[in-house]
């Protein structure tokens, strides 16, 4: 029993750390579009100057 529930307990950190990575990626990856969003409206002002 105890290597039952071992097993699942490294199953789970495995999974928990595999979400923590994903979440880390995407906390990124929305950081990069938000920067490029950021610089395609400061490039759309300053061509409704123009």
């Amino acid at each position: 029993m105890f290597f039952i529930v071992f097993d699942l307990y490294l199953k789970i950190d495995r999974t928990e750390r595999e979400i923590t990575e994903l979440t880390r990626k995407v906390a990124i990856e929305l950081e990069e579009i938000n920067e490029r969003l950021k610089a395609l409206e400061e490039k759309v002002k300053v061509e409704e100057r123009h």
